[in-house]
């Protein structure tokens, strides 16, 4: 899964955590834009096996 988000370019998967159960994937962390939180559901939602994305990343808002 961790793999997925790396070959996102618009992704900075450094900074998102990824959890697997029974085919749902959380994902936590911090992104720098809500695209960025949209593009890494996008990604998880493609890996074979994946049924659903809990998206619990947050937005870090410039200069904090």
């Amino acid at each position: 899964m961790e793999r997925q988000l790396e070959w996102e370019p618009a992704v900075d998967e450094r900074r998102i955590g990824v959890s697997v159960l029974d085919g749902v994937v959380t994902l936590t962390g911090e992104v720098m834009s809500i695209t960025m939180a949209a593009k890494a559901s996008e990604q998880a939602r493609i890996v074979p096996g994946v049924k659903s994305v809990k998206n619990e990343l947050t937005v870090r808002q410039a200069g904090k």
